[in-house]
C-alpha cells in the first residue's frame, strides 16, 4: 500500500512477507533400450507460481536428481509444493511408466504412453503430458516421452518443454525423451532438454538441471533423466539466502538450486514499519519505533598529528581538520573547515579541543566561535558578540585544559558555517589529534 503526499511517497509493505516467482522442475525418467527398439523417458514435471508469498523463515529445497535406467525420476520441492519425478518405459509392460510427464511405451504389444500425473498444488501451476503409444506394426515404433508442453507421440519426437522469462533468459525445461525403432530409425528428445533416441549405442540423456527425459536406444541402453532445477525470483535486493545468488540489471534477485538445499527468508518489515522516501532520502521507522534515517547530512572530523597548533599570531583563525571520519552527504570540507547546508532546517554544531596554556597568566585565553557565510550575526537572534566563550589559563605553567562550544543554528540551504579560534597568545594552542568538529542535521 502506497501514499504520494507533496512529492513524498509513503510505503507500508505488507507485514513480514517476501513475495517470489517459484519454478520447480523434477528430474526427469530415463529412456529404455532393447534389441528391437526403445522408448523414450518422460520429462520431470514442472510447477510454476507467478506470486508466492513466504514469511521469513526456513524452506527446503528438493532437487531431484539424474537417474539411470531401471528407476523413474525423482521428485522435486520448494517447500510443499512438488513437481513429479518423469515417468520410465516398463520393461515387458502395456504401458509406458507414469510421472509428472508420462513415458513412452516401449516395443511390445500395442499399448499407450504412460499417463502424467503432474497436478497443480499449493498454488502452483502444473505442467506435464502423457507419454506417446507403442504401435506394434512394422517398423515398431515405440513412443516418446512427454514433455511439459506436449505430450510424446509414436514416430515422433519427444514431447516439448515449457519456457520460462527469468532475468530475460528463456528457461527452457521439461521435454521428453525421443525414441528408435526396429529399423534403427530415431527420434529427437523434446525441446527443452530432452535426450534423443540412438541406433546402436546408448541413449543420449536428458540435459542437466532441465528435467529432460532420456532417449530410448535399440542395442544399447536408455540414456539418463535429466536432474531437476528450482529458482526462485524477486524484485528488488537480496531478501533471502539459499542457491546461487545473482541479482540483474533489472533490479531482480533470482536464487538458482541445481541440487537440495535450504532458502531462508529474512530481515523483511515487520507490521508497523513505515518507509518515507523522497527522491534519495529515505526515513524508516522499526518495529520498536525507533527512526533510521540512513541520509541525515552528518559528519565528524578531528586532527591527526601528534603535536600542538600555535597560531602565527593573535588573530582569528580557521582550523582545518585531516581527517574526516564521516560525512554523509559529502557536505563538509576538512581541507577548510567548511560546512555547506544541503537543506534547509536546524543544524547543531560541536567542538572539543585539548588546549594549552605556557605562560600561567590568568588572562591567557582562547576564544571559539562560529561564523554562518563569514559573518558574526548571520542566522544568530540577534547581538554582534564576536565569541560565544572563552577559556582562561590559570596556575604554574604548561597548564592543560578541555576548550568546547556546541551552538544550534537554523540554516539556509547553501548556507556556510565554520570555525573560528581567537588565541589571546602565539604560546596558547590545541593538540592536533585531540580536536574534534561534528555537526549534524535536526530537522
Amino acid at each position: 500500500m502506497g501514499f504520494d503526499i507533496n512529492g513524498i511517497t509513503l510505503t507500508s509493505p505488507t507485514p513480514g512477507t517476501l513475495t517470489v516467482q517459484a519454478l520447480v522442475v523434477a528430474g526427469g525418467g530415463p529412456g529404455t533400450g532393447s534389441p528391437w527398439g526403445g522408448g523414450g523417458g518422460g520429462a520431470g514435471g514442472v510447477i510454476y507460481h507467478p506470486s508466492m508469498v513466504l514469511t521469513p523463515g526456513s524452506i527446503t529445497v528438493t532437487v531431484g536428481n539424474s537417474v539411470a535406467p531401471g528407476s523413474p525420476g525423482q521428485d522435486s520441492y520448494f517447500g510443499a509444493m512438488r513437481a513429479f519425478g518423469g515417468g520410465r518405459p516398463v520393461e515387458g509392460g502395456v504401458a509406458g511408466g507414469e510421472g509428472g510427464s508420462g513415458a513412452g511405451c516401449i516395443h511390445s504389444l500395442s499399448g499407450a504412453g504412460g499417463a502424467s500425473i503432474q497436478t497443480s498444488n499449493n498454488g502452483g501451476t502444473g505442467y506435464g503430458n502423457a507419454g506417446g503409444a507403442m504401435v506394434y506394426v512394422d517398423p515398431y515404433w515405440p513412443g516418446s516421452g512427454g514433455g511439459a508442453a506436449a505430450a510424446g507421440t509414436t514416430a515422433g519426437n519427444g514431447g516439448s518443454g515449457h519456457w520460462f522469462i527469468f532475468d530475460g533468459v528463456n528457461v527452457e525445461v521439461g521435454g521428453g525423451g525421443g525414441s528408435c525403432n526396429n529399423s534403427g530409425s530415431t527420434t529427437a528428445g523434446g525441446y527443452g532438454g530432452g535426450g534423443a533416441g540412438v541406433n546402436n549405442a546408448n541413449g543420449i540423456s536428458g540435459t542437466a538441471n532441465t528435467g529432460g527425459g532420456g532417449g530410448g536406444s535399440r542395442n544399447g541402453t536408455g540414456g539418463n533423466g535429466g536432474s531437476g532445477i528450482v529458482i526462485i525470483r524477486y524484485p528488488g535486493a537480496q531478501k533471502a539466502t539459499g542457491g546461487t545468488v545473482v541479482a540483474n540489471a533489472a533490479g531482480f534477485t533470482t536464487h538458482t538450486f541445481t541440487s537440495s538445499g535450504t532458502f531462508v527468508v529474512g530481515g523483511l518489515p515487520s507490521s508497523n514499519t513505515l518507509v518515507i522516501t523522497n527522491n534519495t532520502k529515505t526515513m524508516t521507522f522499526n518495529s520498536s519505533g525507533k527512526v533510521i534515517l540512513p541520509g541525515t547530512p552528518v559528519f565528524t572530523a578531528s586532527g591527526t598529528a601528534a603535536a600542538w597548533e600555535y597560531p602565527a599570531s593573535i588573530s582569528w583563525v580557521t582550523p582545518t581538520f585531516s581527517s574526516v571520519l564521516y560525512n554523509v552527504g559529502s557536505c563538509f570540507n576538512g581541507s577548510t573547515g567548511q560546512f555547506t547546508a544541503p537543506i534547509t532546517g536546524m543544524y547543531m554544531f560541536t567542538f572539543t579541543a585539548y588546549s594549552l596554556f605556557n605562560t600561567g597568566g590568568i588572562g591567557e585565553y582562547i576564544h571559539p566561535t562560529f561564523l554562518v557565510n563569514g559573518s558574526w550575526t548571520s542566522r544568530r537572534g540577534g547581538g554582534s558578540t564576536p565569541y560565544r566563550l572563552r577559556h582562561h589559563g590559570w596556575g604554574p605553567s604548561d597548564y592543560y585544559k578541555d576548550l568546547e562550544i556546541s551552538e544550534i543554528f537554523r540554516l539556509q540551504a547553501g548556507d556556510y558555517l565554520q570555525l573560528y579560534l581567537y588565541h589571546s597568545t602565539i604560546t596558547c594552542a590545541i593538540y592536533s589529534n585531540y580536536k574534534l568538529f561534528t555537526g549534524v542535521y535536526l530537522g
